[in-house]
């Protein structure tokens, strides 16, 4: 399974967008904007964002 990073501020959003790529298979992580994005992405193997 993938890992996919999300990056959404809006919560609606990011709760389809969410469920869309859950039911394609995908492993979702999000957080809310670029700073925390960065610091996941420093630490994690994401294969997309």
């Amino acid at each position: 399974m993938s890992k996919i990073l999300l990056i959404e501020d809006d919560e609606v959003m990011s709760t389809i967008v969410k469920r869309i790529l859950q039911k394609a298979d995908y492993q979702v992580d999000h957080v809310r904007n670029g700073k925390e994005a960065f610091e996941i992405l420093e630490s994690s193997g994401m294969d997309s964002t």
